[in-house]
């Protein structure tokens, strides 16, 4: 019974971290495209997926200690693979070796996708600070960003934010 319900849970880890990862690429092309407003939805999008992500490790313990409690060990933070070597049962052996196999793959792949992420958002923040650099080029602390006209000061800089309104 303990096994079940540890599969159970399992394999909703694993439908979780293919929806997380199914997100990540989507965020990509968000990402790419610079829809800022897209972006903050999706983020929040992610914020709820690793709350239930969060409640569903929280089930996996719960369910790996009493497993591991039916067969009679004592085991804190047991792993996939030493659950495995705990069982007699083939096919329960054989069961958790896929999940492991499936969990290690799913993660692999959002892990890959979360660092390509991360250089975009490197990216859309350099150009930024590039951009705002460009932008305010003329500007320096010594000189006010309104000064009274006067024919001492003849140094004449323009930015883009030096225009009449």
């Amino acid at each position: 019974m303990a096994f079940n319900i540890l599969m159970e849970v399992l394999n909703e880890l694993h439908q979780s971290h293919l929806e997380m990862v199914e997100l990540a690429t989507h965020k990509k092309q968000i990402l790419i495209e610079g829809n800022v407003e897209e972006l903050t939805r999706m983020m929040q999008l992610e914020a709820s997926w690793v709350k239930h992500v969060g409640k569903l490790e929280e089930e996996r313990v719960a369910a790996t200690q009493q497993f591991i409690k039916d067969k009679g060990f004592v085991f804190d933070n047991a792993t996939l693979h030493d659950l495995s070597k705990m069982t007699t049962s083939t096919i329960e052996k054989q069961q958790l070796q896929e999940m492991l196999h499936k969990m290690n793959d799913v993660m692999n792949q959002l892990k890959q996708i979360n660092e390509r992420n991360a250089v975009l958002i490197k990216q859309s923040l350099d150009y930024i600070t590039n951009s705002i650099s460009i932008m305010t080029e003329g500007l320096t602390e010594d000189e006010p960003v309104y000064s009274k006209p006067s024919a001492a000061y003849t140094k004449q800089t323009r930015s883009l934010f030096d225009s009449k309104a």
